[in-house]
């Protein structure tokens, strides 16, 4: 009775796992299969995945193409999963490359091969090191549709383009698992990306870094004295302050920095380093965050074109100078909430502090009337503000300044000039007699018709005659 119960048992239980063990097997592809299909030039996975047990080298093949399909690595893979070099004209369509354990790089893309990719995402989580994507030596790629990169602790980047040429126009890139050090794209050696609409970091050591807006804070700072110029292709939100270092130049092309909840109850920027340049650019503070732009021990600061919000803070000026120096050039607009403090606060309690207006600039300040344009903590000495008169600010007696009240104009066709004149009201009235109009014959075509006149005329010189024949009758008689 037990063996016939072990044997029933062990019937069911392949009855329930033979579809699933088929299935696998159905669904997989070894890569001796692949790569003898791959012969004819164009393979379709069908939704298979390809058991990668070492690289598949794409060289000098001429027109490629693979799609629908799983390139996965073994632990013992090697380097790489897939290598595409020479004369190689790969067109990839829905296909994921996934990195083994012993990869450096999951995709390799070379020596002036091609490569055109459509919904491609790629895996180099498990990697050992290297980027997920590498594309050198005159080589040149295109991408398209979805662009799905998932990254690893020991990744270095998303796609390197070195010496090549990348092209992500009509890409929507998505990356996964990037740490504050991990760009999505970086180029060097005179590397070509285009299309790439995210924030763009230059380096000293010669890269340029495309970083995701949730962690450009933290590749900058990663980064620190090595930053030169951080160039905005889109509005930005930040997860922690911005801190900005010697030499470093923001380029905002009018998009936006916005700090958010995660940033906390912290300064969207701060400048920490001489000769620090914003140009063209909004700041923008939430409702935990203090002051939109904070200058801290730094000199040769330049304000250029700048936007500072600070309708929403929690407490906080649009700048503070803080034992500083900046330059204003251009506009600088400040918008005020109810809980900002004032439009610029200068502080003298940790040195020096000087605000210079630089010559045709400008500065206005909206939102909240009732705070200062510039103004200073009590008990501390004075700082230097030159320019301000001329950039449109007036100082009050307490030493603070204001935005000057600009003249009301009036409403158009209010203006006594446009009004006529008691003069002018005289001459219309004293028109001649013979100059007015005779409202007493109404002015019709009748009226002015000849024959009438004849008809009346003909009546008066008949009755005339009567009378007079009349009048001849009765003195006869």
């Amino acid at each position: 009775m037990k063996k016939l119960l072990t044997a029933f048992l062990c019937i069911i239980m392949v009855a329930v796992f033979m579809p699933t063990m088929v299935f696998a097997a159905e669904n997989t592809m070894t890569q001796a299969e692949f790569e003898a299909a791959l012969e004819n030039g164009s393979v379709d996975l069908g939704g298979k995945t390809v058991n990668v047990d070492s690289m598949i080298s794409l060289t000098d093949k001429g027109n490629v193409s693979i799609s629908n399909g799983t390139l996965m690595a073994s632990d013992s893979c090697g380097e790489k999963v897939l290598a595409v070099q020479g004369n190689t004209n790969l067109k990839l369509e829905k296909v994921a490359v996934v990195a083994g354990a012993s990869s450096n790089s999951a995709m390799y893309v070379g020596y002036e091969a091609k490569l055109d990719a459509t919904n491609l995402t790629v895996d180099n989580s498990a990697a050992a090191k290297g980027g997920a994507i590498i594309i050198n030596r005159e080589a040149s790629a295109v991408f398209a549709g979805s662009l799905s990169i998932k990254l690893g602790a020991n990744s270095w980047y998303g796609i390197n383009v070195d010496n090549a040429k990348a092209n992500f126009d009509g890409a929507d890139i998505k990356i996964e698992g990037a740490q504050g050090t991990q760009s999505v794209i970086c180029s060097e050696n005179s590397g070509n990306v285009s299309g790439a609409v995210m924030t763009e970091v230059k380096t000293g050591d010669g890269q340029n870094a495309y970083v995701s807006d949730e962690l450009l804070a933290q590749f900058v700072a990663a980064k620190g004295t090595k930053v030169e110029t951080i160039t905005l292709n889109n509005d930005v939100e930040l997860t922690q302050p911005l801190y900005l270092t010697a030499g470093t130049r923001v380029i905002g092309n009018g998009h936006t920095i916005s700090g958010t909840e995660a940033l906390g109850k912290d300064n969207v920027v701060t400048v920490t380093g001489d000769g620090v340049v914003l140009e063209d650019l909004k700041i923008k503070t939430s409702e935990a965050n203090k002051s939109a732009l904070h200058v801290y021990k730094a000199k040769n600061v330049v304000v250029k074109n700048v936007t500072l919000d600070v309708t929403k803070t929690v407490g906080g000026a649009g700048m503070v100078v803080n034992a500083s120096e900046v330059k204003v050039e251009g506009s600088l607009d400040i918008v005020t909430g109810e809980k900002a403090w004032g439009g610029i606060n200068v502080d003298t309690a940790n040195g020096a502090a000087k605000v210079v207006f630089a010559s045709a600039s400008k500065i206005t300040v909206n939102g909240n009337k009732n705070v200062s344009a510039i103004y200073q903590d009590k008990d501390q000495d004075a700082a230097v503000i030159e320019g301000a008169e001329e950039a449109g600010l007036v100082k009050n007696d307490d030493g603070s300044y204001a935005v000057k009240e600009e003249p009301v104009k009036p409403n158009p066709g209010t203006d006594d000039e446009d009004q006529p004149s008691d003069n002018d009201k005289n001459d219309k009235e004293d028109v001649k007699d013979e100059d007015k109009k005779d409202e007493s014959v109404p002015e019709t075509t009748d009226g002015s018709n000849a024959l009438l006149w004849v008809a009346m005329m003909a009546v008066a010189a008949g009755a005339g005659v009567a009378v007079v024949i009349r009048k001849k009758a009765v003195e006869n008689k």
